[in-house]
């Protein structure tokens, strides 16, 4: 749902949460919760009570939803693994 959201996020300035809601088919409290999750990672979104939701800026970091988005393949690279920290990468 993370990246549907971006997706709609990225085509237009501000997005309600209604409007998100309604082409997710959740709650807005759904959306909202997810909106947070995306801010915790790192994205900075703004809200306006009458406008909605807006993204301001994506994170420097090599997120999944961000390799995805600039793929065009049809088997490669459609299921990526993130760690955000790990202690080896022998270890995976």
């Amino acid at each position: 749902m993370v990246g549907d959201i971006l997706k709609y996020l990225r085509e237009k300035e501000y997005v309600s949460g209604e409007v998100l809601a309604q082409k997710l088919g959740v709650s807005r409290v759904a959306v909202w919760k997810q909106i947070q999750k995306l801010k915790d990672t790192g994205y900075k979104i703004t809200s306006d009570q009458n406008l909605g939701y807006c993204l301001v800026s994506r994170p420097d970091l090599l997120l999944p939803q961000e390799i995805q988005r600039g793929l065009s393949t049809n088997y490669v690279g459609k299921e990526i693994y993130y760690f955000p920290e790990l202690k080896s990468t022998n270890i995976m």
